[in-house]
C-alpha cells in the first residue's frame, strides 16, 4: 500500500518492487486526473485506499477491467483487476489510465455504453500520450469504412469524438464539465439524445458557441485526414494517425451530375470531387437535398500549400444546402462530407453538381413587371468571384449584396 492504493499481487510471479512500481504509477495517474479537476473515485465501503489486483494467470494480451460495487443511486465504488500481469509495460500503463478513468466516471454516474468507453480511451491518450492499445480500434472505426456509427467497436474507436471535443471546445476542462453534467442525471443508462444534451450543455457552460452536433461534424471532418487535426494530441500514434478515410470519388462529368445516397443515424458519407481532364471549369456548384432536417454538408479543401480547411455549410432551409467552389492551380483536393445527425432515423439525400464554366455569359432581360432579378453566388473563406457587366440601356442601376458579413463591389 501507499497513500492512495493497495496493490494485491502473487509473490510467486511478481516481486514487491514490481507491485510498488504499479502503486507509484497509479498515484501518478491519479494526480494527473486530479489536477484536471476530476473527482476522486469512490472507495469500497470501509476502505481507505483504492484496491488493485494484479492477476498473472488470466492469459491473453495485457488487459484490465473496472468492477462496480457499493451502488448508491447513480454512483458507485470501484476496484480494478489487471489481467495477465507480468510487468509494468507501456500497454499496461495505458490500460491503467483507461480503467482508472472508469473509476472516476463511476463517481459521477456509473452509466455504461459506447460513450463511456470512448471517454476512457480519451483519458488513456491524454494521460499517457500514447494510443497503441486502441490504434486498431480507431483504425477500424475510421479506416476503410465511410460509416461513423457511434456503436462501432463498442465505442472504443469512437474516442475520436471526445478528442474532437477536446481539440475544438476547450480541452480537459470541457471533458470535466461533461461529467459534472453527467452527475445531475439520476438515470444510469443515458440515451443518445441525453448524451447529446450533456455534451451540448457542457460546451456552452465552458463559454463556447457549440453543441454535440458541431462536435460530431468536427469529428467527421477531422477523420477525413486525422493526421492533420489530431497530431498535437496524439503525435505518438503510428497507425490511425496516418490513415485516411475511404472517400467515394465522384467525377463531375459534363455540365451536371446527380446522384443519391443513404446514411444511417450518426453516420457520414464522404465524396472527393474530381473533374475529368477534358473539362474546363471555373467552379463547381453542389446542391444537396436531405430527407429530413438533420442532414448536414461540410466542404473540405486542401490547397497546394498544404492548408486544410473545413467549411461548416449552412442550410437555405431545413432540408437543402449548397456550395460553390472554384477550381484553380491552388486546389489539390475538394471533398464533400454529408452527415446524418439524427439520433435514430436513416437519412436519404440527393446531390446535384453543376460545372460553372470559365467566362460564363449570362443574359438577363428585364420585363416591365419585374422589380429585380438575383443570382446567388456562394463563397467560402478566401474565395472570390469576378464579374464583368455590360449594360445595353441607360438608366440607374442598383446592386445589393446579402450575407453575414460585408462584401465589396
Amino acid at each position: 500500500s501507499n497513500s492512495y492504493f493497495t496493490i494485491h499481487y502473487d509473490s510467486s510471479v511478481n516481486t514487491l518492487t514490481e507491485a510498488q512500481a504499479v502503486a507509484t504509477y497509479f498515484s501518478t495517474v491519479r494526480s494527473l486526473y486530479m489536477n484536471m479537476g476530476f473527482n476522486t473515485p469512490i472507495l469500497e465501503t470501509g476502505e481507505t485506499r483504492f484496491h488493485v489486483y494484479l492477476d498473472p494467470g488470466s492469459g491473453g494480451s495485457a488487459a484490465a477491467s473496472t468492477y462496480k460495487v457499493n451502488f448508491s443511486g447513480n454512483k458507485c465504488a470501484s476496484y480494478i483487476i489487471v489481467f495477465n500481469f507480468k510487468s509494468l509495460t507501456d500497454a499496461v500503463r495505458q490500460r491503467i489510465a483507461h480503467e482508472y478513468f472508469h473509476a472516476i466516471q463511476n463517481a459521477y454516474n456509473h452509466d455504461s455504453g459506447w460513450f463511456k468507453e470512448s471517454m476512457a480511451n480519451w483519458g488513456k491518450i491524454i494521460i499517457t500520450g500514447q494510443s497503441s492499445t486502441c490504434d486498431s480500434q480507431i483504425s477500424s472505426f475510421i479506416g476503410s469504412s465511410d460509416s461513423l456509427d457511434s456503436s462501432a467497436s463498442m465505442g472504443y474507436g469512437a474516442v475520436v469524438l471526445p478528442l474532437a471535443i477536446h481539440y475544438k471546445f476547450g480541452g480537459s476542462d470541457t471533458i470535466l464539465e461533461i461529467y459534472e453534467e453527467y452527475g445531475t442525471y439520476s438515470s444510469t443508462d443515458l440515451s443518445t439524445n441525453q448524451i447529446r444534451t450533456v455534451v451540448t450543455d457542457a460546451i456552452v457552460a465552458r463559454g463556447y458557441s457549440g453543441s454535440f452536433n458541431l462536435a460530431y461534424r468536427a469529428m467527421s471532418a477531422y477523420v477525413y485526414r486525422p493526421y492533420v487535426w489530431y497530431y498535437e494530441i496524439c503525435s505518438g500514434s503510428t497507425n490511425w494517425s496516418n490513415n485516411t478515410i475511404a472517400a467515394k470519388t465522384t467525377y463531375a462529368a459534363g455540365e451536371t451530375m446527380t446522384f443519391s445516397g443513404n446514411t444511417a443515424s450518426l453516420t457520414s458519407d464522404y465524396y472527393t470531387i474530381k473533374l475529368p481532364t477534358n473539362v474546363s471549369a471555373a467552379s463547381v456548384k453542389v446542391e444537396v437535398s436531405f430527407s429530413n432536417s438533420n442532414g448536414y454538408l461540410q466542404k473540405y479543401t486542401i490547397n497546394t500549400s498544404g492548408t486544410h480547411t473545413v467549411s461548416y455549410v449552412g442550410k437555405t432551409n431545413d432540408t437543402s444546402t449548397f456550395i460553390e467552389h472554384g477550381f484553380g492551380n491552388s486546389l489539390n483536393d475538394l471533398a464533400l462530407i454529408i452527415s446524418n445527425l439524427d439520433g435514430s432515423e436513416s437519412l436519404t439525400y440527393t446531390v446535384k453538381m453543376t460545372i460553372m464554366p470559365t467566362n460564363e455569359d449570362i443574359n438577363i432581360v428585364y420585363a416591365n413587371d419585374v422589380r429585380y432579378l438575383e443570382r446567388p453566388v456562394y463563397l467560402g473563406a478566401g474565395e472570390c468571384a469576378e464579374f464583368t457587366v455590360t449594360f445595353h440601356s441607360n438608366g440607374s442601376k442598383l446592386f445589393q449584396t446579402f450575407g453575414t458579413k460585408d462584401t465589396k463591389l
